[in-house]
């Protein structure tokens, strides 16, 4: 099994602590130095990719992504 790097485990954790929301609130959790949206997104998707349940919604041209852990 895979070890999560250092920010994926917070993320994880910020997601647990959420209990939903989206890469925005995600971002507003992280103590400074706050990563680019790209890179939260990123980690999000690959969690996706491990069968961890994500929901996409698509709004327009934009992509908002509601986490349910």
């Amino acid at each position: 099994m895979k070890q999560l790097t250092k920010a994926e485990e917070e993320i994880m954790q910020i997601l647990w602590q959420l209990g939903k929301g989206n890469v925005k609130d995600i971002i507003a959790e992280i103590k400074a130095p706050k990563p680019a949206y790209n890179t939260v997104s990123t980690i999000v998707r690959m969690f996706a990719s491990w069968r961890i349940r994500v929901l996409w919604i698509m709004r327009s041209k934009a992509k908002v992504i509601c986490i349910f852990p």
